[in-house]
């Protein structure tokens, strides 16, 4: 791991970190849904998505 990388892992902020995720698996979801067995894919990454989403706003200050 070059040694840059834990410097700028300190500057992140995890929400967006995890609402970027979030949206990459609804993304995924959407591209996997018109293919072979693609609705329990789909409906697996959309499960994971609102997993990640709720998890993060239980876990971060009200504002």
């Amino acid at each position: 791991m070059p040694r840059a990388l834990p410097a700028v892992d300190r500057l992140l902020d995890c929400s967006l970190t995890r609402f970027l995720e979030a949206a990459a698996l609804l993304r995924l979801a959407e591209i996997h849904l018109p293919r072979k067995h693609g609705e329990a894919i789909a409906g697996a990454l959309l499960r994971e998505s609102e997993r990640m989403l709720v998890s993060d706003q239980k876990n971060s200050p009200s504002r």
